[in-house]
């Protein structure tokens, strides 16, 4: 039997976890008919930097949501399948989109906007393994609770 420490460890873990992975709704916030604010604390120094155009910053944010949307059915059956280890290394290493966003800002790397895109596209990815994660760790963790614990981490994503 997990003693109760460890289920409050694995449920704080999955919060932290949930919370990081909704980095990709605060990159760009879409007012319908055409209105896009970049709300981050890295795409608009990026932007402003690396002198794109507001479509190519568009574009940026979106590939990120792309990444993401078409990671979850995938992602969602490798939880079902392996459990949420596999997810996380898998998001761990689509963070990595990060430091390549890094080295474009710092002049390391391209600054083309189809290579800060890729990054994104990797990042959308990684937020939807890790956030698939943590919904599997919250009901595995709490089971008698299942429907309290996967709708609180739910709330941390946004």
């Amino acid at each position: 039997m997990v003693s109760k420490t460890v289920k409050v460890g694995n449920l704080v873990g999955a919060l932290v976890v949930a919370m990081s992975s909704g980095v990709t709704y605060v990159v760009a916030s879409i007012d319908p008919p055409y209105e896009t604010r970049l709300i981050t604390a890295y795409l608009t120094p990026l932007s402003t930097k690396l002198q794109l155009s507001a479509t190519q910053m568009n574009a940026v944010a979106a590939s990120g949501s792309i990444g993401s949307t078409i990671a979850g059915p995938l992602v969602g059956k490798l939880v079902d399948r392996r459990g949420h280890v596999p997810p996380l290394i898998l998001a761990s290493i689509a963070y990595f989109g990060f430091y390549g966003l890094r080295r474009s800002y710092l002049g390391e790397a391209s600054g083309d906007y189809r290579f800060l895109m890729l990054n994104q596209f990797f990042i959308g990815i990684g937020t939807n393994a890790s956030f698939s994660a943590a919904i599997n760790i919250s009901a595995a963790t709490i089971k008698s609770a299942a429907s309290t614990a996967v709708p609180l981490t739910g709330i941390a994503q946004y």
